[in-house]
């Protein structure tokens, strides 16, 4: 397990060992990091209560300013990549349904008897699942996204919360005494991790997608009743699933657990306050979703007007098209890099924000930092 500070242990943690004493002045083993100093300047910063939602988000904006330019730009990269294999899927699912609708045509018959048949046409129930789709599978990779970049945040948040400047010193962040910076979060255990907490989204997009092959290959068919039903009892399941694992990204990493046990951990803190967690995770995609709208239609005018999804089935295009489809995935890019840190930043804060709530960690901080201004008390 990793190390974990006395006063961010959960309290069925084991007591930790006692802390080092703090070095004598001149030793500069603990000397203050300017830069980290420069960082947290003019951020303000956390209060040591329950949060508000708009707390959350306040809080969430300065965490993100205060984190090292390395951090963001891992934070980023993990976001672009994302958003680069949920653009190949989207090709994929848009190739398919493409074939589907050039073989199968549109058969209608009028109120005279008259029958036409339409090709490259198809019905509505297909163009309102290729839509869904269409906003499903970015939604699906930038929530995997977020959930692991909210645990490679965890731990600046938690020097943000703790008002820590110092990069060096044993100040309860995981970091040792010789002025190591702590170890990098695990990025393949919380790979694991947020494919889990995608599992049920990846089902209800997956259902989605079957739905509209089938009604892009029948195209006289009538699959509202089943669109219906799908999302009577697809949205709220993943509404409580999204509340359920919200924080078990912060949870694995400040406290040490594996997968299975965040889990359990992340729907033990939320329990009491799903309903809250949710509505702070959605307004939260709310946000970042007005925000960058621009982006986002961007994105879909560029696919869908300038011969992209043409280029990639492999149809002749102009040179042209080939500067376009950079544009798309520089777009498409751009906009996760933007939005994800910010909804990490967030889910970091809500972890922090349940343990306020159930746990008392806020009087735990405090007696914590009353301990270190003494001299490097137990702080627990």
């Amino acid at each position: 397990m990793a190390e974990v500070s006395a006063a961010w242990a959960a309290p069925s943690a084991p007591a930790p060992a006692p802390p080092v004493p703090a070095a004598a002045p001149g030793t500069g083993s603990t000397a203050p990091d300017a830069t980290g100093a420069r960082r947290l300047e003019g951020v303000r910063p956390i209060p040591l209560r329950p949060l508000g939602v708009l707390e959350l988000l306040d809080g969430a904006v300065g965490a993100v300013r205060a984190l090292r330019t390395g951090l963001v730009a891992r934070a980023s990269a993990v976001a672009g990549v994302c958003a680069l294999v949920g653009l190949g899927v989207l090709w994929a699912f848009d190739a398919a349904m493409k074939s589907a609708i050039r073989i199968h045509p549109l058969i209608t018959t009028d109120y005279f008897g008259l029958t036409t048949v339409q090709y490259g046409q198809t019905s509505t129930d297909a163009v309102f699942g290729a839509f869904a789709v269409s906003v499903l599978i970015p939604t699906v990779f930038c929530g995997f996204a977020a959930t692991v970049v909210a645990g490679l945040l965890s731990r600046p948040v938690r020097e943000y919360i703790d008002g820590n400047r110092s990069n060096g010193s044993n100040s309860g962040n995981g970091q040792g005494t010789n002025g190591a910076r702590p170890a990098t979060p695990s990025i393949p255990r919380l790979c694991v991790l947020a494919a889990i907490t995608a599992i049920p989204r990846v089902i209800f997009t997956g259902l989605f997608v079957v739905l509209a092959l089938a009604a892009a290959n029948d195209p006289s068919g009538s699959y509202a009743g089943i669109y219906t039903l799908l999302i009577v009892v697809g949205v709220p399941l993943c509404f409580w699933f999204t509340a359920q694992f919200a924080v078990a990204a912060p949870a694995s990493v400040l406290e040490g657990l594996g997968p299975a046990s965040a889990l359990r951990r992340g729907g033990k803190l939320v329990s009491a306050g799903r309903w809250r967690v949710l509505w702070a995770s959605l307004l939260t995609l709310a946000i970042t979703t007005a925000v960058t709208l621009s982006l986002i239609v961007l994105q879909y005018s560029i696919y869908d007007d300038h011969g992209i999804s043409d280029l990639l089935n492999g149809d002749p295009v102009n040179s042209s098209t080939y500067w376009w489809l950079a544009a798309d995935v520089v777009v498409a890019a751009l906009f996760s890099a933007l939005t994800v840190p910010f909804r990490a930043a967030v889910a970091a804060l809500l972890y922090v924000d349940r343990r306020f709530r159930r746990e008392g960690l806020d009087i735990r901080i405090a007696w914590a930092r009353v301990a270190r201004a003494n001299g490097g008390g137990k702080g627990r």
